[in-house]
């Protein structure tokens, strides 16, 4: 399975942000499937792609050409497409991906999911979501998303596609 992570090109201010990127990393090359991300090399897309290629992953990065200027592509992994928007990229992971997972990132990982569920919401596409909650990040959007749903700015199928797991292990037992 091909699975896109979303997550952010900083490291954080807490190590277990890093340490739980690279151990996703890990994980899903040890369940043999494959990481689709942005292609960085920085922050905590570093950390996700040296996980994976820790334990023999392959790897598919998609990054534009400003993006690899400003933030530099990782250089180890096995298939960087380097693109020239942003629009671009995201159709390019969106169909390579089988399902996507969130961790935490800033506006263009928050941009990212929000335009997957669209997707989803649309018909575009039907793809699974799962957010992982490390330390509780999420906790905080998911009242501000149940306020919307309250307050009649999405059905609660929309709502639901924003479910928070707490452990790697969660999420990949739910993809397999």
């Amino acid at each position: 399975m091909n699975i896109c992570v979303f997550l952010g090109s900083s490291i954080g201010k807490d190590p277990l942000y890093a340490e739980t990127a690279f151990e996703l990393g890990k994980q899903i090359a040890m369940a043999n499937h494959k990481l689709v991300y942005g292609g960085g090399g920085l922050g905590l897309m570093n950390e996700l792609a040296n996980g994976c290629l820790s334990a023999g992953g392959d790897i598919y990065g998609v990054i534009t050409e400003r993006l690899l200027d400003m933030e530099a592509g990782h250089e180890g992994i096995q298939e960087l497409k380097i693109v020239q928007t942003m629009h671009e990229r995201k159709k390019l992971m969106s169909d390579a991906a089988d399902c996507f997972i969130l961790l935490p990132g800033g506006v263009g990982s928050y941009e990212e999911i929000f335009e997957i569920m669209a997707w989803n919401q649309l018909q575009i596409i039907d793809k699974p979501i799962f957010i992982l909650n490390t330390n509780g990040f999420y906790d905080s959007l998911k009242i501000f998303l149940k306020n919307a749903k309250d307050e009649g700015f999405f059905n609660e199928k929309t709502f639901n596609m924003f479910n928070l797991y707490d452990s790697i292990e969660e999420i990949l037992s739910k993809i397999d």
